[in-house]
């Protein structure tokens, strides 16, 4: 909580100034926006995709759902009852979702955090590599943010991340591990993830090439309520036409 700057055995603390750290601060005044600018690797959103929009297979959307919210909703409860304290680590939630690209991995973190009214906060790669800062400390902020503002770290593209048996990905696996947050992992790769990883992990979900039947549920979720359409529009004909 305190920052103390340089002292030693001859150093007078009457004479020293103390300062209370700028992060806890702004949670000390409920502002929870991310103002570092050595920290813009780290986007903080507030999402407006809703659940209903991400079409996938009913028994699997409703299987994530729920595991999702009974933690969401419970996380409360552990902690009244001492659980973290109890076991020290592990009582986060991680989930990997992989598959092709475009097919809803992006779209479904976000509209789980619009179900739970929680900040999904992302990491790009790129950005953090070229920043000063180690990416152990980033790593380490992010899941802090993510504990702070009760938020779900989504890390996209994290094949990019988990390199087999580097001081990076062992160092991510321990935030991981130890967190107390909802974590997505998204990647289109999945073959080349740290083996370490697999037992981190919650659940898998696999992002298939929509069928016919799934590409006309998206034509139809994805047109906006106030829009009114021609009647020469036949979604069936577009999904039946149009493989993506």
């Amino acid at each position: 909580i305190l920052t103390l700057g340089y002292f030693d055995n001859k150093t007078n603390i009457l004479e020293e100034v103390i300062l209370l750290h700028e992060r806890v601060v702004r949670y000390i005044l409920g502002d929870d926006n991310v103002y570092d600018i050595s920290l813009r690797c780290i986007t903080k959103e507030k999402s407006n995709v809703e659940l209903d929009q991400v079409i996938l297979p009913k028994h699997l959307k409703e299987d994530i759902t729920r595991l999702i919210s009974n933690y969401s909703n419970h996380k409360s409860k552990r902690e009244k009852c001492g659980i973290g304290e109890f076991y020290g680590y592990g009582t986060g939630l991680s989930l990997l979702f992989f598959g092709p690209s475009g097919t809803g991995k992006t779209m479904l973190a976000k509209g789980l955090a619009h179900k739970l009214n929680k900040p999904l906060l992302s990491l790009n790669i790129e950005t953090a590599n070229k920043m000063d800062a180690s990416l152990e400390d980033i790593f380490k902020y992010l899941f802090k943010e993510a504990k702070l503002t009760d938020g779900i770290v989504f890390l996209d593209e994290c094949d990019d991340l988990f390199k087999n048996d580097t001081c990076d990905s062992r160092e991510l696996l321990i935030e991981i591990e130890k967190s107390e947050c909802i974590t997505i992992l998204a990647t289109n790769k999945p073959i080349s993830l740290d083996p370490s990883l697999d037992r981190r992990i919650m659940m898998k979900v696999y992002f298939e090439i929509p069928d016919e039947e799934a590409r006309e549920k998206i034509w139809k979720a994805l047109k906006p309520d106030n829009i009114v359409l021609s009647k020469d529009v036949d979604f069936k004909k577009l999904a039946r036409d149009y493989i993506f």
